[in-house]
């Protein structure tokens, strides 16, 4: 007796929006229905405060972003893209190069809502509004 005559066979369930979106009815690109074919990845966001940092603590951006394998103007636009794997080999190469094991701690301090993209600036501008409101009450 086979092992495979005594399984029973598991149901594939086609998911309606993928068929959908893969015979062209959704116009979804590509990469958004193949997810799992694409690496993990993170806005630079407040990653864009690592060279100012890095100068700070004595060290050459250039060189530590090189070091990494990520061109210099990498961090130049926060909507810029990077792999994790990237952005903690960035990091490790920081705290190296500055000797300052707390490097990223550094670097958390210097968060601030446009960090986030569309929805920090959107904050940011309904805290004004509020501070605004409560500066003439």
């Amino acid at each position: 007796m086979r092992i495979s005559d005594t399984r029973a066979k598991a149901s594939v369930t086609k998911d309606p929006f993928r068929s959908a979106a893969q015979s062209g009815g959704l116009g979804v690109p590509d990469e958004q229905l193949h997810p799992e074919t694409q690496e993990a990845s993170q806005r630079v966001g407040m990653l864009a405060e690592i060279p100012s940092l890095l100068r700070e603590l004595g060290a050459d951006p250039s060189e530590v972003m090189a070091s990494a394998g990520l061109d210099t103007d990498t961090l130049d636009t926060m909507e810029n893209r990077i792999p994790f794997v990237t952005v903690g080999r960035l990091l490790q190469h920081c705290a190296m190069n500055t000797r300052c094991q707390h490097f990223a701690l550094l670097l958390g301090q210097r968060s601030r809502l446009s960090h986030l993209g569309l929805p920090g600036q959107s904050s940011e501008a309904l805290i004004d509004q509020i501070i605004n409101v409560w500066g003439k009450a």
